[in-house]
C-alpha cells in the first residue's frame, strides 16, 4: 500500500531520527509511565516460594508476543517476603535487559511479576503501551548497541528511562497501533506459510540424501543388517567401516584465537566453530573442501544446527570443531552421509557434552563401492540441484519480508508515514 508523509515536519531532539512530525512531541520515557521496573528471583531452596499462582516472567517468555502463562510462577508469601516482587497490570511492557535473549520483547496478556533480567514499563500516562513496543522493538538493534559489560552486556534501566521518544496523541498512537497489528499480521501470516514450505523442502531434501546414502539407488537390491541401530539395513555387499577408516583428521592444524584476538583483526576470511562461522579474521588456515563436526556445546545434542556441514575457500578453524578429509570416494557422498549419522551414543557428558577424536573415529559408517559413492553422488547433486533453487528463493523472500517489516514498523513510530485516515479492518468474531 502507497503511504504518504505528514504535511510538516521538525528536527527531531533524537539526532539518530532526524525529523519528525510538526505536531508530536519529545518525551523521556520516566515521564511517560508511572511506575518502570524489574523483580527479584527468591531462593530456589526455600519450598514456600515457587509452584503458586502468580506468573512469574523469565527472559525466556520473552518472544516479542503476549505473554498469558508462564513457565513458573510464584507463591503469596514469595510476594510478601520480596519486596522487589511487584505485580505489574496487563499491558505492561516488557524488555530483556541482560543475557543472551537482551533486547527481547514481550507484553503482559495477564498480571505477573517478573525477574531481576527483565524491565517493566507499566501504567502509562503519554504513551499507547502498544505504540511504545513497536517502539522499541525498532530502536532494539540501537539499544544493544549501547549495552556494556563486554561478555555479559546488559542494558541500563536508568538509561532507558532516559530515552526519549517522539509521540503524537494517544489516539493517534493508538491507530500507528494498530494499523501496525494489522500489517505485521498480514506479514507474519506470510512469513510463517513460506516458513512451513521451506520446512517441507528442507524434509523432502534430506528424505532424498538418507534414502541414497543408505539404501543406495537400487530398490531391488537384496539387504542385510548393518548391526547399526540407527541406519537399520544395507545393501548386501555393501561393507561398514569406523569412520577413522574413511576420513583423514586434520586436527592438528585448527588454531584457536580469543575474541580479543579477532577484534584486532580484518574481517575477510570466515572462523568457524562447533556449529559454523562465529566471525571472521585477516586469515586462514584451510584452502579446500573439508568437512567439520562440532567437538562439544549443547548442539551435540539439541543439533538446532548441523553438526557436520562444510566449509569452502580460504577460512580459518578453532578447537571446537574436528576437520575431516574423504579418503574414500567422492566428496558429496561423505559429507552427505555425515549429515544424517546419529551421533548420539558416541557423545559423553551431558552438562558439557563432548565428542571426542577417538569417539568419532569409532562411528560406523556404511560403505558402497567406489563405483556406486560415484552414482549416488551425482543423483544426490541432480536431486538437489532442483530442491536448492526453491530453498533459496524461500529463504530470500522471508529475509526480504522480514525487512519490510522492520522498514514499516520504523516508518510508522517515527512519523515517516501518515497512516490517521487507513481503514483498519475489524476482526472477524
Amino acid at each position: 500500500m502507497k503511504l504518504s508523509p505528514y504535511g510538516g515536519y521538525k528536527a527531531a531532539r533524537t539526532e539518530w531520527i532526524g525529523s519528525i512530525p510538526s505536531h508530536w512531541e519529545e518525551w523521556k520515557v520516566s515521564h511517560g509511565f508511572l511506575r518502570i521496573g524489574s523483580g527479584t528471583t527468591p531462593k530456589s531452596d526455600n519450598g514456600l516460594y515457587y509452584d503458586g499462582d502468580t506468573l512469574w516472567v523469565t527472559t525466556a517468555e520473552l518472544r516479542e508476543s503476549v505473554i498469558f502463562d508462564t513457565a513458573t510462577k510464584v507463591t503469596d508469601e514469595a510476594l510478601q517476603e520480596h519486596s522487589a516482587l511487584r505485580i505489574y497490570p496487563i499491558g505492561s511492557v516488557l524488555i530483556a535487559m541482560y543475557g543472551a535473549t537482551i533486547g527481547r520483547l514481550g507484553m503482559l496478556g495477564h498480571e505477573a511479576t517478573v525477574n531481576q533480567a527483565c524491565c517493566v514499563f507499566s501504567r502509562p500516562e503519554k504513551f499507547d503501551s502498544r505504540f511504545f513496543y513497536f517502539w522499541l522493538w525498532m530502536r532494539r538493534p540501537i539499544l544493544i548497541s549501547l549495552s556494556s559489560g563486554g561478555g555479559q552486556p546488559n542494558l541500563n534501566q536508568e538509561e532507558l528511562k532516559r530515552l526519549r521518544v517522539p509521540i503524537p496523541s494517544i489516539p493517534e498512537q493508538q491507530q500507528i497501533a494498530a494499523f501496525l497489528d494489522w500489517k505485521t499480521g498480514q506479514i507474519d501470516a506470510l512469513i510463517a506459510r513460506k516458513q512451513e514450505l521451506l520446512e517441507r523442502l528442507k524434509e523432502k531434501r534430506l528424505a532424498v540424501i538418507s534414502q541414497v546414502v543408505t539404501r543406495g539407488l537400487n530398490p531391488a537390491a537384496p539387504l542385510r543388517d548393518s548391526g547399526i541401530p540407527w541406519l537399520g539395513q544395507v545393501p548386501h555387499h555393501w561393507q561398514v567401516r569406523s569412520l577413522k577408516f574413511c576420513f583423514d583428521f586434520l586436527n592438528n592444524r585448527r588454531i584457536p584465537l580469543s575474541s580479543e584476538e579477532r577484534a584486532s583483526m580484518a574481517r575477510d576470511f570466515p572462523y568457524y566453530g562447533a556449529s559454523g562461522i562465529i566471525d571472521y579474521v585477516d586469515g586462514y588456515i584451510f584452502d579446500e573442501r573439508l568437512i567439520l563436526i562440532g567437538e562439544d556445546g549443547a548442539n551435540l545434542l539439541s543439533r538446532s544446527t548441523p553438526l557436520a556441514f562444510e566449509a569452502r575457500g580460504k577460512y580459518w578453524v578453532n578447537n571446537h570443531a574436528h576437520i575431516l578429509r574423504p579418503t574414500l570416494g567422492p566428496f558429496t557422498y561423505w559429507s552427505n552421509l555425515l549429515c544424517i549419522v546419529q551421533y548420539a551414543p558416541w557423545i559423553t557428558g551431558a552438562a558439557q557434552p563432548k565428542l571426542t577424536k577417538e569417539n568419532l573415529g569409532s562411528v560406523p559408517l556404511p560403505c558402497p563401492p567406489r563405483d556406486e559413492q560415484n552414482a549416488i553422488a551425482e543423483f544426490i547433486e541432480a536431486e538437489t540441484g532442483k530442491i536448492d533453487p526453491l530453498i533459496n528463493l524461500a529463504l530470500e523472500t522471508v529475509a526480504r519480508l522480514a525487512e519490510y517489516r522492520a522498514a514499516l514498523i520504523t516508518a510508522a513510530t517515527t512519523g515517516k508515514i501518515d497512516v490517521r485516515n487507513v481503514r483498519i479492518p475489524q476482526p472477524v468474531a
